[in-house]
């Protein structure tokens, strides 16, 4: 497993991801949602080092230039799946925002509107074939980095604008600081450890911000007296 990851960092400045056409006949959707699909599925039954272009082609019943002429190679398509999954994650995320998850009353009525979210993430993820094995390969593969960490910072962003109106004093740059404290560190390790980190790294964050919120507004005037980091909390 070790070399299989210091081969694909090496080998990241030369793989091309992406899709190379995006269809659009019928016929072309139908090919590629089901190439996805297949891929989604033997992930569940081999991982994603397991994954190759050649077992998709296979159990799909289709040749590989039938695959090339979308796909590059496997990690185009990891990309595209985790794409999908980060994308239907962050508007459970964003639905939970515009239904007033950030405007909970109380510590333990916050808690609770958090727990509700992650369950819902956590449900998503498991409900897309492959899901786990997705949210692990972008983790694992530093080529696949890029699609969670797009995904991370929209939903900071998205958490930074909805929370500056409760506190006005409160700098734009603190406000995203503190949407994005905790993202980076791992997560409890087992399925679905990725997905569960990415989202409570979020959530955590914005527990961070409120509490350090009244502090960081008296302070905000002065940049030079800003604190470089907002405080930890007692998860993780």
């Amino acid at each position: 497993m070790r070399r299989n990851r210091v081969a694909a960092k090496r080998a990241s400045g030369s793989v091309k991801l992406g899709t190379k056409i995006t269809p659009s006949r019928p016929t072309g959707v139908s090919t590629f949602e089901y190439l996805l699909s297949t891929a989604g599925q033997l992930l569940g039954e081999v991982g994603f080092e397991g994954l190759s272009t050649n077992l998709i082609c296979k159990r799909a019943g289709m040749t590989p230039p039938a695959l090339y002429r979308y796909f590059p190679n496997k990690y185009a398509v990891l990309q595209e799946l985790g794409r999908r999954l980060m994308r239907a994650q962050d508007y459970a995320v964003f639905a939970w925002m515009a239904e007033g998850g950030l405007n909970s009353s109380s510590l333990a009525a916050t808690v609770e509107s958090n727990r509700r979210l992650q369950t819902e993430v956590n449900t998503i993820t498991r409900r897309q074939p492959g899901g786990i094995w997705i949210m692990r390969a972008m983790r694992a593969v530093p080529l696949l980095h890029a699609v969670r960490i797009e995904s991370r910072d929209l939903v900071a962003r998205r958490l930074a604008k909805a929370l500056q109106p409760q506190y006005p004093n409160l700098s734009h740059h603190a406000a995203l600081d503190g949407s994005h404290v905790r993202c980076h560190r791992n997560g409890p390790r087992g399925a679905g450890a990725g997905s569960a980190n990415h989202r409570r790294g979020m959530l955590d964050g914005v527990s961070v911000l409120r509490a350090a919120a009244p502090a960081l507004s008296r302070r905000s005037h002065d940049p030079l007296k800003a604190p470089r980091r907002l405080p930890k909390t007692g998860a993780g």
